[in-house]
């Protein structure tokens, strides 16, 4: 079992940039899927769309954050192979913001009075 799990990991399908293309591409059909049933038109549809956009994103950042610190306190096959394609998996990451970054743009650009009164509030911010 652990010679095949080594095997497995060493395989070129997962790692590197295939490894980044198996991660988002889904990311971007499930995105580009949930596009087409939210009313985009509204503002609460954006913001939906906002929502998870970070909620896909997120796990790649704490996997990439915590690659080495699992390494440490749990060596082993998996972990070396996370540590190993951290760069990537943190690729991951800023790829499935840049959903949110569109995202947050289209808030502010179309639904302005939506995002100045209700989304930021400058005197929250005083």
């Amino acid at each position: 079992m652990r010679a095949y799990l080594n095997e497995l990991l060493k395989s070129k399908v997962i790692n590197g940039w295939n490894l980044f293309w198996l991660i988002t591409a889904p990311i971007s059909i499930a995105i580009v899927l949930t596009m087409t049933r939210v009313d985009l038109s509204s503002a609460k549809g954006v913001s939906s769309m906002i929502q998870l956009s970070v909620r896909c994103a997120v796990p790649w950042l704490f996997l990439a954050f915590a690659a080495s610190s699992l390494q440490v306190v749990f060596p082993g096959t998996f972990s070396r192979w996370l540590l190993r394609n951290r760069k990537i998996i943190g690729l991951c990451f800023a790829a499935a913001m840049a959903w949110q970054l569109t995202f947050i743009l289209w808030l502010v650009g179309i639904h302005t009075e939506y995002y100045v009164n209700d989304v930021y509030v400058l005197s929250d911010v005083v």
